[in-house]
């Protein structure tokens, strides 16, 4: 995930699996060449990667959530391959930045927006650095502090 404030104050934390669509890509690159030759293990290879790329392009994604301090909202939407979601939460309807973990060796971490109507997470990905994971709700934090307290749960 990458934060970047914007001139105006805007917080935007955005994400992408560049990676997931890239191997997808180079997959697909791949599939088509040896599906190409007559040679029958080239073929069962060339469907073998073109399922495995279709496999990366669905688990692609890109969020973005924009926390907007002159406006008191947050902005985001997340695009998967087949399905885009959108929203607006004004700051008053946030209850808390959660931090979830998925248990088990390695730990890894996301963050949630936390609401009455349930958890919005940034992202579907979780990642292996606490610190930065962390350091991301403390943005989160400092954005929305001003127009009403949001405390970081773990």
């Amino acid at each position: 995930m990458r934060a970047r404030t914007l001139p105006d104050g805007t917080l935007v934390i955005s994400y992408a699996a560049w990676l997931e669509l890239f191997s997808a890509i180079a997959l697909m690159g791949i599939a088509a060449w040896a599906l190409l030759d007559p040679t029958v293990s080239h073929r069962v290879a060339g469907w073998v990667c073109a399922g495995l790329a279709l496999l990366l392009f669905a688990l692609y994604e890109r969020s973005v959530f924009e926390f907007h301090p002159g406006e008191g909202r947050v902005i985001w939407s997340r695009v998967r391959l087949l399905r885009r979601r959108t929203g607006i939460m004004p700051y008053d309807a946030l209850d808390a930045v959660a931090v979830e973990t998925e248990y088990g060796p390695p730990y890894l971490h996301r963050l949630a927006l936390v609401t009455s109507a349930g958890r919005v997470p940034l992202t579907s990905a979780y990642d292996d650095a606490h610190e930065r994971v962390a350091a991301l709700g403390r943005a989160i934090q400092a954005a929305v502090r001003p127009h009403h307290d949001l405390p970081i749960r773990t």
